[in-house]
């Protein structure tokens, strides 16, 4: 009986364990190691106020990789009405949905046969040993396993500006209504960072009554671009077949490559390149651009660029060589990530109006955070210092060069040379298995924060679900039976599912 080891337990274990009990068909031993809080959750979808939203639309948000319609189906007999007209729910409901569908999961494999068990201690080192991995916990545990994969996110929040012991300083914003229960209505209000996260802060202090002002200031000064209503026709440039293609012909993939691509595709289109340039090089300032984007939500241009970015120039950048990733993310990163995790159009609207009243600010440019005595901060940036009381932390940590590593992530990236250049592990594109020494087969898988240099967009469910369903596949590839993607479910699959 093979054994596997799943390290971590938020919602990235989710998947795996998911993926594991749709497609490997042996039995097998699998241990979920974890030594944080309630499982399958992870940080971000923790019970919290009802009004904390998902941001993408929930049939991308379904646990099964091909089974778009699994959440929407479970939320609509749970919860009847709790998917707005955007297709979005509550965090803490969604939260629910990855518990009770990894569990149900979980019981799935026990009826067939597996050993289950979970160890909720924190795991701090791991070593490839042969064809295996050597799992070590901070409680003394070492155990060998044939598979492990690495789910973990970072293991504490990212903090340049080294305020984790400054008084008023919240550095994990989730759950918000716990984080934002003590916030004076009167008190300026810090926000550090521009993203998805820091306009939920945002959006839950301003239903909360929120008077005073609110000060969201980071390095570039770039919001979420916002949704667009509509999808363009389907592609003919920038499509799989295309990359594969030059795969199959032996040809380096090379960044001109890729640009050649997206001209040919906006030519196709009748569409100009001048309204794409603008988008990437993000010369506008942040308020005309979402004034803008509000204004021209179906822009067809940028329309291209979205589908694009979600659906291709992740498997491109795997194919990219490393200086030509670094390169592109430092000139157009800020933008592909503003693109790629954009707002919905009320959160756009509500943003604009408190732009426009001026409770909210927006700095870019910042430098630095001074705390001042007794408590509070001042927010340099290169134009003005900005004071506030309480400061969260919304910065991104899952960028490629960003975010801190998790404690294994460090182990196994100092023992052996298997670290990327832009953070986490070098992994397989079509397996997630990390190398091994001297660049061999191992049996340890990365998913999630971990591939935050090898893969574009390792955040957000519908990567997490894919990465899964790789790692699953190679695992059940390496199963007595090897796995057959047109063979029937099994007989106790789905049996007595809502969701199924």
């Amino acid at each position: 009986m093979q054994r596997i080891a799943v390290v971590g337990g938020g919602a990235a274990a989710a998947c795996v364990v998911e993926s594991l009990a749709r497609t490997v068909r042996e039995p097998c031993a699998l241990t979920v190691l974890d030594g944080g809080g309630p499982l399958w959750r992870g940080r971000a979808y923790q019970p919290d106020s009802g009004r904390v939203l998902t941001n993408i639309h929930i049939t991308q948000m379904s646990l099964r990789e091909r089974d778009a319609d699994h959440a929407l189906r479970w939320l609509t007999r749970r919860a009847p009405g709790s998917v707005d007209d955007d297709g979005l729910t509550s965090r803490s409901l969604y939260g629910a949905y990855l518990d009770d569908t990894a569990s149900r999961a979980w019981r799935r494999l026990a009826g067939r046969g597996w050993r289950l068990r979970t160890v909720r201690e924190h795991v701090t080192r791991l070593l490839p040993d042969g064809d295996g991995v050597s799992v070590g916990t901070a409680g003394g545990r070492c155990e060998r396993f044939e598979h492990v994969v690495l789910c973990t996110g970072p293991t504490v929040p990212g903090d340049p500006y080294g305020l984790a012991t400054s008084p008023r300083y919240v550095a994990t914003p989730f759950p918000l209504a716990r984080a934002l229960a003590t916030v004076p209505p009167d008190e300026r209000v810090g926000v550090l960072g521009s993203g998805l996260t820091a306009l939920d802060i945002v959006a839950e202090l301003v239903a909360r009554g929120h008077r005073s002002a609110i000060v969201l200031a980071s390095r570039g000064g770039v919001l979420p671009a916002v949704r667009r209503r509509s999808s363009p026709d389907r592609p003919r440039h920038l499509t799989l077949t295309c990359l594969e293609r030059n795969v199959a012909a032996g040809k380096p993939f090379r960044t001109a490559d890729l640009l050649k691509l997206l001209r040919d595709e906006l030519r196709t289109a009748g569409v100009g390149e001048a309204g794409v340039l603008r988008e990437l090089a993000l010369t506008e300032p942040a308020v005309e651009r979402l004034r803008r984007q509000l204004r021209d939500a179906d822009d067809a241009g940028l329309g291209i660029l979205r589908q694009a970015l979600h659906r291709f120039a992740g498997h491109a950048w795997n194919l990219l060589p490393d200086a030509e990733k670094a390169a592109l993310w430092q000139r157009h990163g800020r933008a592909v990530t503003s693109l790629c995790c954009p707002m919905p159009q009320h959160r756009a609207e509500l943003l604009l109006r408190l732009l426009e009243s001026g409770q909210l600010q927006l700095l870019g440019g910042l430098s630095g955070v001074v705390p001042r005595p007794p408590g509070g901060f001042d927010l340099v940036t290169r134009d003005a210092v900005a004071g506030v009381g309480t400061l969260f932390n919304a910065l991104n940590p899952a960028a490629p060069g960003t975010g801190a590593p998790s404690v294994p992530e460090v182990f196994v990236t100092r023992r052996l040379d298997i670290g990327h250049p832009l953070g986490g592990l070098r992994t397989d594109r079509t397996t997630h298995r990390v190398p091994g020494a001297h660049n061999g087969r191992s049996g340890l898988y990365a998913l999630g924060h971990s591939t935050r240099g090898s893969v574009l967009f390792q955040f957000g469910m519908p990567s997490l679900v894919y990465q899964s369903g790789l790692v699953a596949r190679a695992i059940a590839a390496c199963t007595d039976t090897p796995w057959e993607p047109d063979a029937p479910t099994w007989s106790a699959q789905g049996q007595g599912d809502p969701g199924g």
